[in-house]
């Protein structure tokens, strides 16, 4: 299952993420003000983590101080139940940076809805495209901002959406 993630699940949440970045027709060519079309490929890439989570909190902690690894996709492999061939993922993190003096309001504006938010709808697409799904497949998301929570394990200047419950099975 893990592999699958590597193989087919982030390609598919990059390809889509970059494809929402992309001005212009729908080739992703840049339309100029005199009609003509510019190619565009914006550079993207969602680094992926499957470990326990402490050791993928002590990795975190080096990855922030040389302002690398991110945004990336953290699976807990400590909350993964297989029954068969359906996996039930109890945990798994998907975040990215953040200014550590902004405000909640300006979180939301510049990191949450831009970039957090749409990577969730790209992931919950992959997903869908990647595994069998129960429909309607609306996983379970929490919004963490981790400087302003107590429960919250991340660095400060790390801001994620948390997904909990997701049940997948494999096809082949």
């Amino acid at each position: 299952m893990i592999n699958s993630f590597e193989k087919y699940v982030i390609p598919s949440v990059e390809a889509n993420f970059k494809s929402l970045v992309r001005i212009g027709d729908e080739m992703g060519n840049i339309i100029l003000a005199n009609g003509e079309t510019l190619s565009f490929d914006p550079e993207f890439k969602l680094w992926f983590k499957w470990s326990y989570a402490q050791e993928w909190v002590n990795e975190l902690q080096n990855l922030c101080d040389v302002g690398a690894g991110f945004p990336f996709l953290f699976v807990n492999a400590n909350k993964i139940k297989q029954e068969g061939d359906t996996f039930t993922i109890k945990e798994m993190v998907l975040a990215t940076q953040s200014n550590v003096n902004w405000s909640a309001e300006e979180k939301r504006l510049y990191v949450i809805n831009p970039i957090l938010l749409n990577l969730r709808d790209a992931l919950i697409q992959a997903l869908r495209d990647t595994y069998a799904v129960q429909e309607p497949f609306n996983p379970s998301t929490e919004v963490i901002y981790s400087e302003k929570e107590n429960k919250s394990l991340l660095p400060e200047g790390v801001d994620a959406v948390l997904f909990t419950n997701i049940k997948i099975r494999t096809i082949c």
